[in-house]
């Protein structure tokens, strides 16, 4: 292909991205109150899932979140940055589907929620070069203009920095986490808020977020660890488990229960408290602030979802801002179907059992489900 040919194409992509960029700052920043407070509740759910798309295969990952008075910082010990994971943070043109693995973020539109925090954004780490030797990275993510001829030329000047890095020849010691630092001390009050959000839901969200994610071994917040326990399986039903959530505070540990029943990509959970000496099982309320719908992680906005526990599956078709499932799709009618299924099978559980009480904090409607 000539030269000109492929300067073509460069700009064809360049103006692509920039155009998606400024288009989703528009919808991040000038949106309905109703809109922004979704928006303030999303940059910590889309570093998360960033960070699980990054687990080694086989393996699992940990990690941190330290939310200071000046800064945030977000780091997590998984496979680090590539040219083309930093091409996709930069361009926001994510290239994740050109691989089998099945991903959940990796750089999507998504991330451009975390600038809610900070238009700026200080990665460290190691950086796997294209000839696939390493070295340390420093790499500064800048979105401090809005305008699109601000857009473009921010883009072009990171790209050409990420091309520099590539083509560097230093080789240092490769260091054993990335991370994400967004600087808070002189934002404004919609910083301030997007991080209370943010922190607030993790906290909330957090057993079910490692009882649906098997590769997230831990999250740490402020040095407050959480991480899974036991996993109890019911004699009578191999996808009956109720999964411990460990919190670790310097010498104080609790531990939370969730009772969680699987079937055909389907998992269907709940709190409760486990008095293990009597054998039995408090069912807990659920919080009216927790998503009702995990796609693996929580799709922000489902919290009055007409269902009374709490519904996963990784193949639910969710609308493009994670806040909810496509009403029109037949998969996740199916899938629906089968999570009321297994809400049945929960009471015929409690129904034919002497170890469960408090059963009524399952049997809280709202509203209803209506499936033609």
């Amino acid at each position: 292909m000539s030269k000109d040919y492929n300067e073509r194409l460069a700009n064809i992509a360049i103006t692509s991205s920039t155009s998606k960029i400024k288009k989703e700052f528009d919808s991040i920043f000038e949106g309905s109150e109703e809109k922004n407070n979704k928006n303030r509740r999303r940059w910590i759910w889309e570093l998360i899932q960033n960070a699980s798309d990054c687990t080694p295969k086989g393996a699992t990952i940990n990690i941190d979140l330290e939310i200071g008075n000046t800064e945030i910082t977000f780091s997590h010990d998984g496979i680090p940055f590539t040219y083309n994971n930093l091409q996709d943070l930069i361009t926001q043109v994510s290239t994740k589907e050109e691989f089998e693995e099945e991903l959940t973020g990796k750089f999507g539109t998504g991330f451009m929620s975390t600038f809610l925090l900070s238009r700026i954004v200080r990665i460290e780490g190691t950086f796997t070069r294209n000839n696939g030797t390493s070295t340390n990275m420093n790499f500064t993510i800048d979105r401090s203009k809005r305008d699109y001829k601000g857009i473009k030329e921010q883009t072009i000047k990171m790209l050409d920095e990420l091309d520099c890095l590539d083509n560097s020849s230093h080789k240092e010691q490769a260091v054993n986490k990335t991370k994400f630092t967004y600087n808070i001390e002189e934002n404004s009050q919609e910083s301030k808020e997007a991080v209370k959000k943010g922190g607030e839901d993790l906290s909330t969200v957090i057993p079910y977020l490692l009882v649906f994610n098997k590769n997230i071994q831990s999250i740490s917040i402020n040095g407050i660890r959480y991480e899974k326990g036991i996993s109890k399986d019911s004699s009578r039903d191999n996808d009956q488990t109720l999964i411990q959530v460990k919190m670790i505070d310097k010498e104080e540990e609790k531990s939370t229960y969730v009772l969680t029943l699987r079937n055909n990509n389907v998992q269907v959970a709940c709190p409760v408290e486990w008095k293990k000496d009597l054998n039995l099982l408090l069912f807990e309320e659920i919080s009216d602030n927790i998503p009702k719908l995990f796609c693996n992680f929580p799709l922000i906005g489902s919290e009055d979802f007409a269902f009374p526990i709490i519904i996963n599956s990784n193949l639910f078709g969710v609308t493009e801002d994670r806040d909810a499932i496509r009403e029109g799709n037949e998969q996740n009618r199916t899938l629906l179907k089968e999570a009321i299924s297994l809400y049945k099978d929960l009471i015929d559980i409690c129904s034919n059992n002497i170890f469960t009480r408090n059963e009524f904090n399952i049997c809280l409607f709202m509203s209803f489900v209506k499936l033609n």
